[in-house]
């Protein structure tokens, strides 16, 4: 789309935080290790293994832990995964002999699509006053 806009960045870290958010540490019910859901994923995972969606929806309003919790804030300013959350966030993956990133790939996917919406749909001023806007923010 060309150049960003002052409101771009305000626009996108506020999409990045919230997607990192809705993103919770789940014990997945088919192999019993912890990964971090959407509330789609979740429900999916549940249902497929023989529990309600209300169980689901249950266990993810109420787990304490989030994605952006996995992360901190270094002194310049970049957010660098903490250790004890690594083999969560990057699992070992023993046929490919490495760690997967397969979680940050599909967080950085959809952050990039939510923000190419919201840039496609809305004009400069619409997207400064929501971005400004509580209710806003947890729009996108």
């Amino acid at each position: 789309m060309g150049e960003y806009s002052l409101v771009d960045y305000t626009f996108k870290g506020k999409i990045t935080a919230m997607v990192y958010i809705h993103h919770r540490r789940i014990k997945n019910p088919n192999t019993g290790q912890d990964e971090f859901m959407n509330l789609e994923q979740v429900i999916y995972n549940y249902v497929k293994y023989g529990w309600s969606e209300k169980d689901a929806i249950k266990d993810w309003k109420n787990a304490d832990e989030c994605l952006l919790d996995a992360y901190e804030r270094t002194k310049n300013g970049t957010m660098v995964l903490k250790q004890n959350y690594e083999d969560i966030v990057r699992p070992y993956v023993p046929s490919l002999g490495r760690r997967s990133h397969k979680l940050e790939t599909r967080i950085s996917t959809i952050i990039k699509e939510r923000s190419g919406v919201i840039n496609g749909v809305l004009d400069d001023m619409d997207r400064s006053s929501m971005a400004q806007n509580y209710l806003g923010a947890m729009a996108l």
